[in-house]
């Protein structure tokens, strides 16, 4: 999983994630803060709840608010189809 573009927003984020198939070993993978090797079967759903949990529990503990819901419920997605598509995504990020 790769982040491409994004930004934070005062209440949300938009992001694109690359989400390819790498049949490499780990170790030859090139390990960076924004690529992430992922198990066979992680899904989107997977990926979300992973960063939504670290993030809340990231603000949680800088705010001394254990246990404080930070994120809404559900998300939005949206599966780019091609290159133009994907420009336009990022010039609307």
């Amino acid at each position: 999983m790769e982040l491409d573009e994004f930004v934070v927003m005062p209440n949300h984020i938009h992001g694109v994630l690359i989400i390819s198939e790498d049949d490499s070993p780990v170790g030859v993978r090139h390990a960076s803060p924004l690529r992430l090797p992922l198990q066979p079967r992680t899904t989107l759903g997977t990926i979300v709840g992973s960063y939504k949990s670290a993030v809340n529990k990231r603000i949680n503990e800088s705010r001394a608010t254990p246990g404080i819901l930070v994120w809404q419920r559900n998300y939005y997605e949206h599966v780019i189809r091609g290159e133009r598509e994907l420009n336009a995504i990022r010039a609307y990020i």
